[in-house]
């Protein structure tokens, strides 16, 4: 459990040191005259393939070296699928536009509720709400829990073929994730992105 608890706190905290690290990245990729579909498929196939393998060899340790691989691969595979939905942004010619609030979205959409209130599609545009840093803590949280869920922890001694099988089932879990992630940022910066106050009330009416 303490173990458990540390690796929690400390992918956490990489978590948001990540969403705010991103901010630096300068994507090489520049809006394009024509639909930009070519080359996010191009960047999806090959950010999929590096998180796949990512995945698959930094979950292959077991016992306490798999404890100490456990945080790195989840950090490095988020810095990759972080890379991928600036640079799609970038082909939409929104890569200012990229918050942490949007990031956070785009990578943890479906690990938790929390971001139910950042974001509302209103069909041709999104309205975007900024979130307190505290809460941003609170939710980087719960997607580490969720995220270490099921997760490679010491066990006891268990046949040899086991590990390659958890292996190769992360990896294919990041690939098949990644392209999610691929798709989520795709259909929102295709959209007009529009910040709104904390205070302000969702809009009712659609575009």
């Amino acid at each position: 459990m303490e173990n458990y608890n540390s690796i929690l706190s400390a992918v956490s905290d990489q978590i948001l040191n990540l969403l705010s690290g991103l901010h630096s990245y300068r994507s090489p990729y520049a809006k394009t005259i024509g639909s930009p579909d070519y080359f996010i498929q191009e960047l999806t196939q090959k950010a999929s393939l590096q998180t796949g393998a990512a995945s698959a060899v930094l979950s292959f340790p077991q016992g306490r070296l798999g404890v100490v691989t456990l945080a790195p691969e989840i950090i490095l595979v988020l810095r990759i699928q972080g890379k991928l939905v600036k640079d799609i942004a970038a082909l939409y010619g929104k890569e200012h536009q990229v918050t942490s609030e949007l990031m956070a979205y785009c990578l943890f959409k479906d690990k938790t509720s929390f971001f139910r209130n950042v974001l509302k599609d209103m069909g041709a545009r999104v309205l975007i709400r900024p979130i307190a840093w505290n809460l941003l803590q609170e939710a980087t949280f719960q997607i580490a829990k969720s995220l270490l869920k099921g997760r490679n922890l010491p066990k006891p001694k268990r046949r040899f073929w086991l590990p390659i099988l958890g292996s190769l089932l992360s990896g294919g879990y990041s690939l098949f994730e990644t392209r999610n992630i691929a798709a989520r940022a795709q259909k929102l910066f295709s959209k007009d992105i529009i910040n709104v106050q904390s205070d302000e009330p969702w809009a009712e009416e659609t575009a």
